[in-house]
């Protein structure tokens, strides 16, 4: 996907009133991700920040639907929350800003940095909802939004002072002795489902499929258990799910068993766990807010 030709875009912000944040766990962001993602499928590209979002669209006529999307998330987060607390209060989202064909490549930049500025992680490639990964070729929608030069991309953007003026690596395979945890968390990370929620069909089969193609389907690889006892699926579950997926080694025609396979092991990419994410390391600009 090369955007640098792309004629009009336009940059959209929308924040929380001050004081309030977002989301205080990893299931409500991933809540107003998917959110987004769905409500706007020509989204150039995205960010989904602990008190903002931006999003890049090719038309400048979203508002009415973005603040749409704002409120029916705070009905969601009201209701997950059992009814109780204040409704999530959104400012007014203001006028996009016109982005032309030249500014293009600079202000998604600026999007997906948003988490290094603030300080939440120290790689792009760190936070999980935004569209740098799959801008890269490493994200659940990497098919939908791969730039045109992922690598170059992926300099670009982490080149920022920011980040490492150098710019930092892509992952890259590696076939070591991991165990099912480190597994487990790539697949969190990848899918954006939070560790020890109910899987969806298609985590459980990634799952198992990572799992199977980094040689952990062997009991004594998870501690005497087998794969389908730790999966808590019948073992017959569990060869369906793994039968065609490619040993160490071997070229993956799914492009996104590909990804889980690839990041294993990848500080980068760690899992969403329970609880207030505004206790985590980093937060200190977020503690405090309702």
């Amino acid at each position: 996907m090369g955007l640098a030709w792309a004629p009009g875009m336009f940059h959209y912000v929308a924040r929380a009133i001050p004081g309030t944040l977002l989301f205080r766990t990893w299931a409500e962001a991933a809540r107003l991700d998917s959110m987004l993602r769905r409500a706007f499928p020509d989204l150039v590209a995205y960010c989904v920040m602990p008190d903002h979002v931006h999003l890049v669209l090719p038309h400048g006529e979203a508002l009415a639907q973005l603040r749409r999307v704002m409120s029916a998330f705070a009905r969601s987060r009201l209701a997950h929350r059992g009814g109780q607390g204040a409704a999530l209060a959104w400012e007014r989202a203001p006028a996009p800003e016109a982005v032309t064909a030249e500014k293009l490549d600079r202000v998604i930049r600026y999007v997906h940095l948003n988490p290094c500025r603030k300080h939440l992680v120290s790689d792009p490639l760190a936070w999980p909802f935004s569209s740098h990964r799959d801008f890269v070729g490493l994200g659940p929608d990497a098919e939908r939004w791969r730039h045109a030069r992922p690598t170059w991309f992926h300099g670009y953007v982490s080149g920022d002072p920011s980040v490492s003026v150098v710019g930092t690596p892509m992952p890259e395979v590696r076939y070591e002795d991991f165990d099912f945890f480190a597994v487990r968390d790539a697949v969190s990370s990848v899918t954006r489902t939070v560790v020890g929620a109910k899987l969806a069909p298609e985590a459980r089969s990634l799952l198992a499929r990572t799992a199977a193609a980094h040689g952990l389907l062997e009991p004594r690889k998870l501690g005497g258990l087998g794969l389908a006892k730790v999966l808590d699926i019948s073992r017959s579950s569990v060869y369906r799910l793994c039968d065609g997926t490619p040993s160490r080694g071997r070229p993956m025609k799914d492009p996104l068993l590909s990804v889980a396979v690839r990041v294993v092991g990848d500080s980068r990419w760690w899992p969403l766990t329970a609880g207030d994410v505004a206790r985590q390391p980093g937060w200190e600009l977020y503690r405090g807010r309702r």
